[in-house]
């Protein structure tokens, strides 16, 4: 199948034959109904991949949380030392 440029619409037609041979078009669909089928198909494929993004973005964001808790725990505990050491 080809793109075949219309006065009015683009559409995918098979012209092969009928260019060669002269025989009537085989099948032509408008690129509207190609296209819109297509990018349905395409967006069921891709969205259990979103998903999988979603939850291994949502990983690393609890990772750095858990990182930047950590940080903060160990200031605190670092302080509380210091305080206990110069009170002594």
């Amino acid at each position: 199948m080809r793109v075949h440029y219309g006065d009015t619409s683009a559409a995918y037609a098979c012209v092969t034959r009928h260019q060669r041979y002269g025989e009537p078009l085989c099948q032509s669909l408008t690129m509207a109904h190609v296209d819109h089928a297509v990018s349905k198909a395409f967006l069921a494929v891709i969205q259990p991949a979103q998903i999988e993004a979603a939850l291994a973005l949502a990983a690393d964001v609890e990772r750095d949380r858990a990182a930047v808790k950590r940080q903060w725990d160990l200031r605190l505990e670092r302080a509380r030392y210091e305080t206990e050491r110069a009170f002594r």
